[in-house]
């Protein structure tokens, strides 16, 4: 069933546009469609599927990608509208066709809440004038629009909540509250049938968070996951009403996708319905001029590995496996011509195979390439031999994977958490990273500005869904990103601290729900980052202001909470006392400049009683090692460090001289004076990667000695606990 939608648009500045309709990034749902130009009006009327979540955008015919409508440079305007029969005709302005500045004077902001229980929700996107914006931890959201009469639409990623549109008028800053109405679920099952070898893995891409998470980037959402077919069919647990786009692919969404005769997109629809049953025949992934790419890589690649290809598209892009270490792709000729690419195993950077880069021939049907050695691991993983002492103590060890979030990580998490708990550790750390968006002359806290590196509440629950399915408990680690004062640290005035106050509650109640929504074990609550210092005269009202923090959060989560203690603040501050657990990270140098185990047991041990115990028996609440992270360097018992620019996804981390030797016996030693203690509850490794990396010199543990030596002691005090 279709609805004709007219479109209008102010453009006074051009003499021709036309009206596209983009599902990820650019995949069309169908050619764009030429406008008729009105005086500084430009109109078309469009048949578009009913009931249905619809984006679009304006452009000028054949012009560069440099002068597409934005509003701000490299940031483009999202619209959309729902297609339910209440508005059938929209007018908009269009932004710059280029990349300038457009001012949005007006701040539109409100709460999105539950229409029945008045509770705030998480992850809510609110789009009014094409911007943006997603709702915090207290349901809270806010954006910057032009005056005029605007649409606003407001729904979920997962559709778990009724989408709502209305239209609105501002001409001055406005306040507006949106309530949500929760959606039932509906279970719909797609059969798929297509005529392709059987190695190869046909992936679902949509535009529902079900198949994989989006991550909001300069006002899009990008969406590299998704979900695989497997045995000819895709189960999906979506919600009634749920407006779903969907493609299949080879690759992702930009090469390897099902294309129609004239070579475009195939972009399929629904409606969710609990029973929906959903039979498709998938066509063409590829024509006659196509070019096959197989890659035999090294025998002692982890079978678990998915190899994938960089530089022939900026996207994730992972081959299929053909035969035990041989993988395959086929692709269009034009994604050859010219360019260099390189295999990685897992993750581009980190995992890449040790052969600089290759070019492509387009002339050859077959491409068959051979990885001799990948960049970190040269050969087959040596392990290592250690002993254990009688156990005293039974604490905890938690592998905490790297503390950032992409597309490429969401698709290794569940794999990397299989491995963490065949390991015997004893749970997983998920991380959630948001940013400082703006510092001064007030601190604004965002998930995607300027960077998108956070962690979805829809995920998290994933995630601990998975943990918990393996045995492994989970705590959720919040962090913020972005330097404050660049350079010399800087004091903010009081006005400044409360409005920074006003920030953090909302990054932490956002959490203390995201928590409790998923049933996680832990949470850790976010106080402050280096390089902000506060007046003297403020710290009073610093540590009341976090213990009512805290307050809020025990009423929202009834797991365990751990607070940071401040060491350097030990005597002004107390608010770290009100949660279950205290903890803070050990990463500096031990003073060992000739590490043997005694001499660095020694040195633990010193550390820990001189610098954090007197925490432990004021607050009488048990310790915690929240970052464990140590790099497999020469010189790292002294403190020896590398540059986080030169890290193992760079080649210069292969500069520095490589002791692996070194890792395992600080982290051996750690264990050790950690047995004898038994007020500290635990230990978090830090960095653990989504591949092995045994010649890597970072923090990472995975495929090196101290894994082994981790992994033997969490499996002795599971035995002892049990």
């Amino acid at each position: 069933e279709t609805i004709e939608i007219t479109f209008s648009v102010e453009a006074p500045q051009v003499s021709e546009l036309e009206i596209f309709f983009p599902v990820f990034w650019y995949e069309f749902r169908m050619p764009p469609l030429k406008m008729e130009k009105k005086g500084i009006y430009f109109e078309k009327t469009v048949k578009l599927p009913k009931n249905a979540l619809i984006r679009y955008g304006y452009r000028i015919p054949n012009t560069p990608w440099e002068k597409r409508e934005q509003y701000k440079p490299e940031y483009e305007p999202h619209r959309m509208i729902l297609t339910d029969g209440s508005i059938t005709s929209v007018k908009d302005k269009i932004y710059s066709l280029g990349p300038e500045t457009i001012n949005r004077p007006l701040l539109l902001s409100g709460r999105v809440l539950d229409k029945q229980t008045k509770e705030p929700i998480l992850d809510a996107i609110v789009v009014v004038d094409g911007i943006i914006a997603l709702s915090v931890g207290d349901g809270s959201y806010s954006l910057n629009v032009r005056p005029g009469k605007h649409i606003l639409i407001a729904y979920m990623l997962d559709g778990s909540y009724k989408t709502v549109m209305q239209q609105i008028e501002i001409d001055s800053n406005k306040k507006l509250d949106i309530y949500l109405e929760k959606a039932n679920p509906a279970r719909v099952t797609i059969n798929v049938s297509a005529n392709i070898p059987d190695y190869f893995e046909i992936r679902m891409f949509s535009t529902a968070e079900q198949t994989g998470i989006k991550l909001l980037y300069r006002n899009r959402f990008i969406t590299e996951a998704f979900m695989p077919v497997r045995n000819g069919k895709i189960t999906l647990d979506l919600y009634e009403g749920q407006y779903v786009d969907y493609i299949y692919s080879i690759g992702n969404t930009g090469v390897g996708y099902e294309k129609d005769d004239h070579g475009n997109y195939i972009i399929r629809h629904f409606i969710a319905k609990d029973g929906l049953v959903i039979d498709d025949n998938v066509g063409r992934f590829w024509d006659d001029k196509a070019i096959t790419l197989n890659v035999k890589v090294p025998s002692y690649t982890d079978p678990n590995d998915i190899i994938g290809i960089k530089g022939l598209h900026p996207l994730l892009l992972y081959l299929h496996r053909k035969e035990d270490n041989i993988w395959t792709i086929m692709l269009e000729p034009y994604n050859f011509q010219g360019k260099e690419y390189r295999y990685y195993r897992n993750v581009v950077g980190m995992g890449d195979e040790e052969t600089l880069s290759r070019k492509a021939d387009s002339k050859s049907k077959i491409i068959n390439d051979t990885v001799s050695a990948w960049k970190l691991q040269k050969g087959p993983i040596t392990h290592a031999s250690f002993s254990i002492p009688p156990i005293k103590n039974k604490f905890s060890i938690f592998a905490f994977h790297p503390d950032y979030y992409n597309g490429q990580f969401a698709m290794l998490m569940e794999p990397t958490i299989k491995r963490i708990a065949q390991k015997g550790f004893h749970g997983v750390v998920l991380s959630q990273i948001w940013n400082y968006e703006a510092v001064e002359p007030f601190a604004k806290i965002s998930r995607a500005e300027p960077i998108s590196i956070y962690t979805p509440a829809f995920e998290i629950k994933r995630l601990t869904k998975i943990a918990h399915e393996n045995g492994l408990k989970v705590t959720l680690f919040p962090q913020l990103v972005g330097s404050p004062t660049p350079g010399s640290p800087k004091t903010f005035d009081s006005e400044w601290w409360n409005k920074w106050f006003d920030e953090i509650e909302k990054f932490n109640l956002y959490n203390a729900r995201t928590a409790r929504d998923a049933n996680v074990d832990f949470l850790l609550i976010m106080d402050r980052e280096p390089g902000m210092n506060m007046p003297s005269n403020f710290k009073a009202v610093f540590n009341r202001r976090m213990k009512e923090i805290i307050a809020k959060i025990k009423k929202i989560y009834k797991g365990k909470i751990i607070a940071r203690v401040d060491i350097q603040n030990f005597d002004r501050f107390d608010y770290w006392e009100d949660a279950d657990i205290i903890s803070q990270k050990t990463w500096g140098s031990l003073g060992v400049t000739n590490p043997t185990l005694d001499r660095l047991v020694s040195a633990v041990g010193n550390l820990l009683d001189t610098k954090y115990k007197k925490a432990y028996e004021r607050a009488k609440k048990p310790f915690l090692i929240d970052q464990l992270a140590y790099y497999s360097v020469k010189g790292a018992a002294n403190g020896q460090m590398v540059p986080e620019a030169e890290d193992e996804s760079t080649d210069k981390n292969l500069k520095y001289p490589l002791d692996v030797e070194v890792q395992k016996l600080i982290h051996e030693a750690f264990y050790r004076a950690i047995n004898e203690r038994d007020w500290i509850i635990g230990v978090y490794l830090f960095g653990y990667s989504f591949v092995d990396l045994p010649e890597g010199r970072g923090v990472t543990i995975r495929g090196k000695p101290a894994e082994d030596v981790g992994s033997g002691w969490a499996k002795k005090i599971r035995e002892v606990s049990s």
